[in-house]
């Protein structure tokens, strides 16, 4: 979708939190800032702001025939979100699919086929693999603990709740695997460095079932993931220590990942 075809409408965006401001980023690169009607959230605070624009909630929105409620939320809270702006339109979009071609001007290259070791030789500083790898194993048993370090990395950069709705839907996502193997539609996002930026607990799933390679897009960017999502995102070892996590989880966790990364060396 290209974001121009949204230019004609009065926009709304639900979600304030990362996808919400990083929608509006692209609404402002666009020169789109004003078609923004005001921002939504599920529970908010009289008088909240957000960018100089109002805070409401769905019931205080009038919805008129250009209207279009723009969902930037994450996937795990999608179904609860729609539910909601369902009962007063059917004028709605989930934008996340788009965001990140839309942020960093669009795919230059479309369903590449590429080496999982070569994506690995590029997150292998940082143990946002072993996150995801030791719930897996939590999910098949094959350790205790998986489940908890995932929430409570995940609770670096989100609310617990959401870490738990985050939880929900990787499971769900590990149960799809197992029927239906890697969905060829939703292709692992990656900068022209060959970066991941958006699929990490996909490319997990991979590693964990011993995949070769994937389909990736290759956005039009040399912006690092740092540089778009932020240091804590990356689940560096620096930013475990500062958020509680012991020496020995840490160094457990490095050994779970150099145990899954030894099969593509």
């Amino acid at each position: 979708m290209d974001i121009r075809e949204l230019r004609g409408h009065e926009i709304v965006i639900y979600g304030t939190g990362y996808i919400g401001e990083k929608f509006y980023k692209v609404l402002q690169a666009n020169q789109m800032e004003k078609n923004i009607l005001c921002f939504v959230k599920s529970v908010y605070s009289q008088g909240e702001v957000k960018f100089g624009f109002q805070v409401k909630s769905m019931g205080e929105i009038d919805v008129h025939p250009n209207t279009l409620i723009c969902v930037a939320v994450h996937e795990s809270n999608l179904n609860e979100v729609v539910e909601i702006v369902k009962k007063y339109t059917n004028r709605y979009i989930w934008i996340y699919p788009f965001l990140y071609e839309w942020l960093l001007g669009g795919i230059q290259e479309k369903d590449k086929k590429t080496q999982i070791r070569d994506l690995l030789q590029k997150c292998n500083h940082d143990l946002r693999m072993a996150i995801r790898l030791v719930a897996i194993e939590c999910y098949y048993g094959l350790n205790d603990f998986g489940e908890d370090i995932y929430l409570r990395a995940e609770g670096i950069h989100c609310s617990k709740e959401t870490a738990m709705k985050r939880l929900s839907c990787f499971k769900r996502l590990i149960s799809s695997w197992e029927e239906n193997g890697f969905n060829e539609d939703y292709a692992i996002g990656i900068n022209q460095s060959g970066e991941i930026i958006d699929g990490n607990h996909r490319t997990s799933l991979a590693i964990y079932h011993q995949i070769e390679s994937i389909t990736c897009n290759v956005y039009r960017t040399k912006l690092s993931p740092v540089e778009i999502h932020g240091p804590e995102a990356m689940i560096e070892e620096v930013a475990l220590r500062q958020n509680g996590f012991q020496e020995d989880e840490i160094a457990r966790l490095w050994s779970v990942q150099k145990r899954y990364y030894k099969f593509y060396n």
